[in-house]
């Protein structure tokens, strides 16, 4: 870990109690907090703790009610978001904000030329510019790609290309692992410490505190929208984080159930869907049970949950079974040797598709499955038509 750097000259950026209240709720109360050129500054707390609003303040979106704002050793009032991004201010959102429809080139683009006014496109300086920042940061993509065809790290590395063209000092970086993988998030350390190296001072949050020891040389806690401190990273371990965090001793990251679960309500084996790419899925969930699913963006969660409550069409199931409170309620299911169509609720006669499932979790208020949003499951029986002659 590179040591905290000497804290000679003036920080980028100083807050001094720094407060903030919507309506009667206080998110920030007295904050202070420092960021050194050369820096990453770890920014930590519980949801709600204040940390959002920190950073909105920091980037010009909020206005502080109490305390000022110090950028290179000067007060600044009434910050904005442009008169941050003047003061060399940036922030990497978990979602970045590209045009899709728009290529790298013109994406960088759009952030960094001026935007008074008609004006000319120089089209070879754009793809120049734009490589040079590319290549700065690492990234390996040409600058004519389509934004909505990059992956997750590709779409940040051309945010902190452009924080990096932009000549931005202080890069905010708002949980920007959460949607990666391990190979990913190792790869953008690598990143944030070319920043470091650069001179640049880093804000990082996160929930995940092995990435604060990998790459924070300090930390601040927010607890209930105040500072409880600010420590060298090398000095703190994962437990006395965590009672920053929480205000106690927390002796059981994982306490054991204080209850024994129930009978199965529903079991799963080798569950699998082609048109969502859910295959060989077999778990069961029983009563007085939280049952906890997994997993990276695009590891199949959303779409596991879509063949369960959701179902697509055209849904091949091995075998899914429910028992419990929900049994009793009417199925609209067809057995796997009959047939189903999805038919369009509330108009028209749409477009229909034939599948084939077995028993799957109803809608416990009317006992239909429902397939995808504006879509229901009936069995191959006559359908009841309302007097306008639109499904029920």
């Amino acid at each position: 870990m590179v040591a905290t750097p000497t804290q000679v000259s003036p920080p980028l950026l100083a807050l001094r109690g720094a407060a903030k209240s919507f309506g009667g709720v206080r998110a920030l109360r007295s904050v202070d907090f420092e960021l050194h050129a050369g820096e990453v500054h770890a920014l930590l707390g519980e949801n709600g703790a204040g940390k959002s609003t920190l950073i909105k303040i920091i980037t010009g979106a909020h206005q502080p009610d109490a305390g000022e704002v110090t950028v290179a050793g000067r007060t600044v009032t009434g910050l904005t978001p442009g008169l941050a991004q003047q003061l060399g201010i940036a922030c990497i959102y978990q979602q970045p904000a590209l045009f899709p429809d728009l290529s790298v080139e013109e994406n960088i683009g759009l952030r960094l030329e001026p935007h008074h006014g008609w004006r000319r496109v120089n089209w070879a300086a754009r793809r120049t510019r734009a490589t040079h920042l590319l290549q700065q940061v690492g990234a390996s993509l040409g600058p004519d790609a389509e934004a909505r065809t990059l992956s997750m790290p590709e779409q940040q590395l051309v945010e902190i290309a452009c924080a990096v063209g932009a000549g931005a000092r202080i890069v905010v970086m708002d949980e920007p692992t959460a949607s990666l993988t391990h190979r990913e998030q190792q790869r953008l350390f690598t990143v944030v410490r070319e920043l470091r190296a650069n001179g640049v001072g880093v804000i990082y949050i996160s929930h995940r505190l092995e990435e604060i020891f990998a790459l924070a040389d300090r930390v601040t806690v927010l607890r209930d929208g105040a500072s409880v401190g600010t420590h060298d990273v090398a000095a703190m371990n994962e437990s006395a984080l965590i009672k920053l965090m929480v205000g106690r001793e927390v002796a059981q990251l994982y306490p054991p159930a204080e209850s024994a679960p129930g009978a199965t309500v529903l079991t799963l084996r080798d569950l699998g869907c082609a048109a969502s790419g859910v295959r060989g899925v077999s778990f069961e969930v029983r009563q007085g049970e939280i049952f906890g699913l997994a997993g990276l963006v695009g590891a199949g969660r959303t779409e596991l949950a879509r063949v369960l409550l959701v179902r697509p069409r055209r849904t091949p199931v091995k075998s899914c079974s429910t028992a419990g409170p929900w049994s009793s309620v009417p199925r609209a299911t067809p057995s796997p040797t009959e047939s189903a169509t999805c038919r369009r609720i509330g108009g028209g006669t749409g477009s229909s598709s034939t599948c084939r499932s077995s028993k799957i979790l109803p809608w416990p208020s009317t006992g239909r499955c429902f397939r995808e949003p504006g879509y229901a499951l009936a069995a191959s029986e006559p359908s009841r038509r309302n007097s306008s002659g639109t499904s029920p």
